[in-house]
């Protein structure tokens, strides 16, 4: 059965037909075969039969003057004359006897053989069904004159000749039965060959059609339309789902070109307004150094000059703490117009900027060291894996490890050390300063954007314009990259997590 069943449809089909038919035809040639069989010995008995009661009645009524007489030669005469029979060699037994049953006369057969002629007595006395009837065949016929029962003749036929002729005769017609089923079964094969394609066609063809959508996502292919059964729905509800698949792909499709032509209007749109932003930072940050600087260089050199002549008059205590906040004033709005300058600057340069293989390990191990002779009062601990490989600008990378590196001393408790990490996770290279200290604010990620400054408000004196982690930003996205602050356990102090693409 397991064979069967990986067997392709169109030879299961065939099996099915082959299978059913020689079924079918084997018991109808054995039928054939059985009832022919018995037909024709039931005829062979038949007329046996009647050919030997008719030649017994011929020698009883020869016979009956000798039975009234008692002229046994008479009636032997009457009993040799089946000498005379074609089939006398197979007359086993032949007799006359009287009404009591003993011999009156009895016919000798030199040809048959003691045996079989001890058989053909004991047959005399037997019914039909005794064992010996198929192969011995008696008949006996009564003697009359008038209404009186002078006798009978008996005769005994050996049937061997007979059946042997009649088996041989069955095998030339079970031969050539047989040759009739073969003739069928070749038949039954053409034609179950022939029509099974009428059921395994289109089943073929819908895997045909459907391997083809599978292995070339070609949703315009059709298989013919069958026959109106139940085949024919099959392949037009096939072709009409891959009608359906075929029009949504289309949708998809005309629905993706639509976005992408929208994604593609926005980015310029976006690109534009970027374009516009940068130049709008530029002339703001132009009129800020040239303009505003020149109020500024105004007020200062008045503050000065206030300043030499409330010495001259001897009243310069009383206003010194006044000068003194003019002058901070000054000071920021100074180093204000400076990093603005600097930050719309570094915008608009990135795109031109060129980008070269570096190793992003051996560049922040060195400047750890520039910062332990900067930071003579804070400990700075390098853990940086080598071979870390990325595409980038050494100077802006410098640039962003100097804003985190800053960002960690003013935030940075004092007595712990400040630990930059340098490892690579698949195809991310990882740099991360952590210092303990204070914790990050609750909006944290907000302190990314450009002049926010959320941390603690004692550190406003400081200069802390809320620039330098908007520039690392800036940097990090400029290499393809993300920048995140997260609180170390028990909001002990920040960590910034700087991911770029790893060569």
């Amino acid at each position: 059965m397991r064979f069967f069943t990986r067997l392709p449809l169109s030879r299961k089909l065939i099996a099915i037909t082959m299978l059913t038919s020689t079924a079918v035809i084997v018991l109808l040639a054995l039928a054939v075969s059985i009832n022919e069989v018995v037909r024709q010995k039931r005829i062979l008995y038949e007329k046996r039969t009647e050919q030997l009661t008719t030649v017994a009645e011929i020698i009883g009524s020869r016979s009956t003057a000798a039975l009234i007489f008692d002229d046994r030669s008479t009636a032997q005469e009457n009993l040799n004359a089946l000498q005379a029979l074609r089939a006398n060699n197979s007359i086993a037994y032949a007799a006359i006897h009287r009404p009591d049953g003993t011999p009156f006369a009895v016919y000798q057969n030199s040809a048959i053989p003691t045996q079989l002629h001890q058989q053909a007595l004991a047959t005399l006395c037997l019914q039909a069904s005794s064992e010996n009837r198929d192969q011995l065949l008696p008949v006996c016929t009564g003697v009359l004159l008038g209404q009186e029962h002078l006798g009978e003749v008996r005769i005994v036929f050996d049937m061997s000749s007979d059946l042997d002729q009649l088996q041989a005769s069955l095998l030339f017609y079970l031969l050539f039965l047989l040759l009739l089923v073969l003739i069928a079964l070749a038949l039954a094969w053409a034609l179950s060959y022939r029509l099974q394609s009428l059921i395994s066609g289109p089943i073929l063809a819908l895997q045909s059609a459907a391997e083809n959508v599978a292995r070339d996502k070609d949703y315009a292919v059709r298989v013919p339309p069958a026959s109106g059964d139940e085949l024919a729905a099959l392949v037009d509800s096939f072709n009409e789902m891959l009608s359906q698949i075929q029009s949504r792909d289309a949708e998809l499709a005309r629905y993706s070109i639509e976005l992408e032509q929208q994604v593609q209007a926005r980015s310029a749109e976006l690109a534009e307004a970027n374009r516009k932003r940068v130049i709008w930072l530029e002339n703001l940050a132009y009129f800020l150094r040239h303009e505003l600087k020149n109020s500024t260089l105004g007020v200062r050199s008045s503050l000065e000059l206030i300043e030499r002549r409330t010495r001259a008059s001897g009243n310069s205590d009383s206003i010194a703490k006044y000068l003194q906040r003019a002058r901070d004033s000054v000071s920021f709005m100074t180093k204000l117009l400076e990093n603005v300058g600097s930050a719309s600057t570094l915008e608009s340069d990135f795109g031109n900027e060129t980008l070269v293989p570096l190793d992003l390990g051996e560049l922040v191990s060195g400047q750890i060291e520039t910062y332990q002779s900067i930071y003579h009062n804070k400990a700075l601990l390098a853990n940086c894996q080598p071979g870390v490989q990325v595409l980038g600008n050494s100077t802006r990378l410098i640039q962003l490890l100097d804003k985190l590196v800053s960002n960690a001393v003013d935030y940075g408790s004092p007595e712990t050390p400040i630990i930059v990490t340098v490892r690579h996770e698949q195809k991310q290279a990882i740099l991360s300063v952590a210092n303990q200290g204070e914790p990050l604010p609750e909006d944290k990620q907000h302190i990314f954007e450009l002049f926010v400054s959320q941390r603690d408000a004692a550190h406003k004196d400081n200069g802390n314009l809320g620039l330098g982690l908007y520039v690392v930003k800036l940097i990090a996205e400029a290499h393809g990259g993300t920048v995140q602050a997260e609180d170390l356990p028990a909001r002990s102090g920040a960590l910034f997590t700087v991911n770029l693409p790893r060569l």
